[in-house]
């Protein structure tokens, strides 16, 4: 055989430890090469042929279900779609509180959720500027639809690589048994002190590189640090690099988003009803992709804007506080709640710094000065808020300087900082409400100290908190608008009071239907039952002196309290499964959304939706929590379909009329009904007991993986 290097000579021992020293460096395996390229270009014809046959089926959807539609929902969104187009955007809130009843029920739209539905009706009304109200024709909705199918490819790319993340976990042994993923200094802390651990340190991405290095990589390795098991989700690197995690998990991924992408209880949602529910799925799956991979703040911002869009998401938002708490990561959680509000101020800082002190000189209520207002009138800027923001703003940034020019001269620094500082005290003094005073000081040298304490990795997150709070001060301050507050989401939580809304099958409605409770009030003006007293506590009757006065418990915080029970127990089994790289964490995210379904009460028949589309991640747990998926998205099928049937019920006249006599027949739809009326609402049994098997999987823990002991081999001797 040839030496594999030059004048190697087989008895020098010295020239045959190099060649041993030598890395190996396999030759060219062509069947391998062709494997891989197949693969590849199966998977690209299985998404291209996926992505084009589902957007004929949606179109397809819609026109076949004309004879059922639900209309309500998509007239009320062109409605008040047009309104923000003609009479402005940032005042219609205001202007709708200052209406009658009427419009107040009709109008519960999050900012971005009335910022879609006005982009809808001014793409429609430039191209039919003589529409007054909705059209059920394609074209006239193809907007909407088209944002509908958007919303469903971004969730099913979400999906893809969520499945394809804890597939490639679960085959990665734990990184600290015991002590979950500490990458903060207050974590490890809290683990040796309080609970007497050691102190391990993270395994990360990066290693310390010598210096002199390029400014982009030093951006890389100080400040966008991640955990190296979290990395090769999103990473292109990963997709080409070691042989053996090249493709790994991409075929379940590939699963998991066309279940998402031809989900039939989302196309019917979508495209059928056409309404919104289904904007909750891809919010959800990517924050908690975020999440996984260590970008709590990025976490933040998704759920913050989702919010926006879909109120619902604050039902499960406290599960990303809660769980990591529970894995001993408090600096996790903050950036999560940073990130929240950094959102939400960035969204609704129109509100913040409009309309000015003008209505506040002449002592009138803002609805009043509002009615002054005509519909063509531009939004007043409020300077004084503008400058507010932006002061506390370059305090802080000047304040977080010192980390990125510690070579200046100080004197050339610390002017500008101190004239900063000196007009954000002077400005506070002169603004803040009685009270406030004293506080407002000791926060604004809290939040400057940690800017001038923390490493620079941590500024971002010190700007961001300054400015999402400044800017939320600003409703306090110059009594900016609260009404996308008021409209957007408290009103959402208590203008239907009742046991159920629509026909819903979970517990709730089985109470209503099958036990007598009152599901609406009365007439007369008495409560459903949801908002009866189920106990009350006597003065001094818990604790000493407390209560002080009478506490009534009413049904609808009993629901609530045993839902935040079950909450807390899903965010503990997430935190537990995370630790142990078990997939079960992603039927503990999952899980809040089931449980939200099935215990609560003024629940939609639609919301099962948001556990159906982000349960399709279950394929990387097992197949049996597939089959739950299927079950869930059977359920809100049938659920919705049932709403659509008796919305329209020109099928029980017993004529088809001309234009359905193609698409179903009266006494077909006739059947359908009947037959599915009489699954409500005891269906919610089965939805119960789905949800006890997503609970019991959610704290449920599979015994410690160990490592296994290669197999040693044994003598003849030592048989005898």
């Amino acid at each position: 055989m040839p030496s594999a290097l030059p004048n190697h000579d087989e008895s020098n021992p010295e020239s045959s430890a190099l060649l041993a020293e030598r890395p190996h460096r396999p030759g060219v395996n062509a069947w391998r090469i062709g494997r891989r390229v197949t693969y590849v270009v199966v998977f690209a014809l299985i998404v291209l042929v996926a992505f084009t046959e589902g957007l004929e089926l949606r179109q397809w959807v819609f026109e076949s279900t004309v004879p059922f539609r639900f209309f309500g929902d998509v007239r009320r969104g062109f409605k008040f779609g047009s309104r923000a187009e003609k009479e402005g955007y940032i005042d219609l809130y205001d202007r709708v509180l200052a209406e009658t009843a009427e419009s107040y029920n009709e109008f519960d739209y999050a900012p971005l959720r009335l910022l879609a539905m006005k982009s809808w009706a001014g793409a429609t009304l430039a191209k039919h500027p003589d529409a007054t109200e909705w059209r059920p024709d394609y074209e006239f909705n193809a907007p909407s639809l088209r944002f509908n199918t958007g919303m469903e490819i971004v969730a099913a790319i979400g999906a893809f690589f969520l499945t394809r993340l804890w597939v490639i976990r679960r085959r990665r042994p734990p990184p600290f048994m015991g002590h979950g993923l500490l990458h903060d200094p207050l974590s490890r802390w809290i683990a040796r002190v309080v609970f007497r651990r050691a102190d391990p340190q993270p395994v990360t991405l990066h290693t310390p590189l010598p210096a002199p290095m390029p400014a982009w990589r030093w951006v890389k390795a100080k400040i966008l640090r991640r955990p190296d098991p979290l990395l090769p989700v999103v990473s292109f690197r990963h997709w080409l690099g070691a042989p053996g995690q090249r493709f790994e998990g991409c075929t379940l991924g590939l699963i998991a988003a066309l279940l998402l992408w031809f989900n039939p209880a989302m196309l019917l949602s979508a495209h059928g009803w056409q309404t919104w529910d289904m904007w909750i799925v891809p919010f959800y799956l990517w924050a908690v992709l975020a999440a996984c991979l260590n970008w709590w703040f990025a976490a933040g911002m998704i759920i913050g804007t989702g919010a926006l869009f879909k109120g619902q998401q604050w039902i499960v938002a406290l599960i990303f506080i809660l769980w990591p708490l529970f894995g001993l990561r408090p600096w996790a959680a903050l950036r999560w709640i940073i990130g929240v509000f950094f959102a939400i101020a960035c969204v609704t800082i129109i509100w913040m710094v409009t309309y000015p002190a003008e209505y506040q000189v002449t002592h009138v209520s803002r609805n009043e000065f509002l009615a002054s207002l005509r519909p063509t009138d531009a939004p007043l800027l409020n300077m004084v808020a503008v400058w507010w923001i932006g002061v506390a703003v370059v305090a802080v940034a000047l304040v977080s300087m010192r980390h990125l020019l510690p070579r200046l001269r100080w004197w050339w620094w610390i002017g500008p900082t101190a004239l900063a500082l000196g007009r954000l005290l002077w400005q506070w003094l002169a603004v803040a409400p009685e009270g406030w005073t004293t506080w407002g000081i000791v926060a604004i040298l809290c939040i400057l100290t940690l800017a001038w304490i923390l490493p620079l990795r941590h500024q971002g997150y010190i700007l961001a908190t300054t400015y999402a709070t400044a800017a939320l001060l600003c409703i306090p301050l110059f009594r900016a608008s609260t009404g996308w507050f008021r409209i957007g989401w408290a009103y959402g939580s208590h203008h239907w009071e009742y046991m159920i809304m629509g026909l819903t099958s979970n517990i709730p409605g089985i109470l209503a239907k099958r036990f007598g409770w009152q599901n609406t009030p009365t007439r007369t003006g008495q409560p459903s039952d949801l908002m009866t007293t189920a106990y009350t506590f006597e003065p001094n009757s818990v604790l000493w002196l407390w209560p002080s006065e009478a506490w009534e418990i009413k049904w609808k915080t009993v629901f609530a309290a045993i839902y935040g029970l079950t909450l807390v127990l899903c965010a503990w089994g997430a935190s537990r499964h995370e630790r142990r790289n078990d997939p079960r964490f992603l039927v503990a995210m999952v899980a809040p959304w089931v449980l939200m379904f099935t215990i609560l009460g003024q629940i939609h028949e639609r919301y099962l939706l948001f556990a159906a589309g982000c349960a399709v991640v279950m394929v990387a747990v097992n197949w049996g929590m597939v089959l739950l998926h299927w079950f869930m998205t059977a359920v809100t099928f049938l659920m919705t379909f049932h709403v659509m049937l008796i919305a329209n019920r020109w099928w029980q006249r017993g004529r088809t009329p001309e234009a359905y006599a193609q698409i179903v027949e009266a006494e077909s739809a006739a059947k359908w009904f009947r037959w599915i009326e009489a699954t409500h609402p005891d269906l919610g049994w089965a939805v119960a007991l789905c949800a006890c098997v997503f609970l019991y999987m959610a704290i449920a823990v599979r015994p410690a993986r160990t490592p296994s002991m290669p197999s040693l081999p044994v003598s003849g001797n030592a048989l005898r």
